[in-house]
């Protein structure tokens, strides 16, 4: 019988050991990732007979445009690195610099972060941290719309409103590459 039970908490300390995040042979998004494509829209409005201001984002050669009715801004990215680790921290540095800046904006953030439902596509991926990235409007939920070893596709598709009638939405895709 000692046998017996012996045997039984190694087969199920085999098992258990399994079933981390990392040791999956799935597609994670544990690993480091560098921006390659944004893309998508923030839309506002200051008050509810104000009129709605949309700026739409593209992404092409390391240069971030965002364009509304009244402007174009041209932001190069030096990084955009996103890394999720498999005990459930993150880190994401952003170094970049506006066209009539005179010097480059760094921002680094940590936290942690944790799905929300599962490891698969079509979760959410929840950051909490005390700021969020600030490339690109976003309130920390991101939804993975592919994951493979060598791409990540997450969307940020949020809206809010106040009680002073100022709203926001936000539809953006981000799309990295396994470093």
């Amino acid at each position: 019988m000692k046998n017996a039970v012996v045997l039984f908490f190694l087969l199920s300390a085999f098992a258990f050991s399994s079933c981390k995040k990392s040791s999956s042979s799935s597609p994670s998004i544990v690993g480091t990732w560098k921006i390659s494509n944004i893309t998508g829209s923030y839309t506002h409005q200051n008050t509810p007979t104000s009129l709605l201001t949309t700026t739409a984002y593209s992404y092409s050669s390391n240069t971030l445009t965002e364009t509304d009715t009244t402007s174009i801004t041209t932001i190069t990215v030096y990084d955009e690195t996103w890394a999720f680790n498999s005990d459930g921290t993150f880190s994401i540095d952003e170094n970049y610099e506006q066209a009539s800046a005179t010097v480059p904006t760094t921002h680094s953030l940590t936290g942690w972060w944790d799905y929300t439902g599962s490891t698969i596509p079509n979760s959410d991926v929840l950051l909490r941290s005390i700021s969020t990235p600030s490339l690109v409007p976003s309130g920390g939920t991101f939804y993975i719309a592919s994951v493979s070893n060598t791409q990540l596709v997450l969307t940020v598709k949020e809206s809010s409103s106040l009680s002073t009638g100022a709203s926001t939405i936000t539809n953006l895709t981000l799309t990295f590459t396994k470093m």
